[in-house]
């Protein structure tokens, strides 16, 4: 795990797309690729990266917009 992000296999990550369980921000790598699940609203949204930096970069982001959702700041 990196902060918020985990970092998961690639069964795991097919888990938490077909279940939307597991809430939170994951990571895994598929087909020489990076991929980013957005499960923590139970939507399981994916985004697809060429490298760790670029995925880890986007999950970052999604962790700091829901800081500051919490503090009750406005983003975007």
């Amino acid at each position: 795990m990196i902060g918020q992000v985990k970092y998961v296999t690639t069964a795991y990550a097919e888990k938490v797309v077909q279940d939307k369980e597991q809430k939170g921000i994951f990571i895994t790598f598929e087909n020489q690729e990076y991929i980013v699940i957005d499960n923590r609203n139970g939507e399981a949204k994916t985004k697809k990266f060429p490298n760790l930096q670029q995925a880890f970069e986007w999950a970052r982001l999604i962790v700091e917009e829901r800081r500051e959702d919490t503090h009750g700041n406005q983003t975007g």
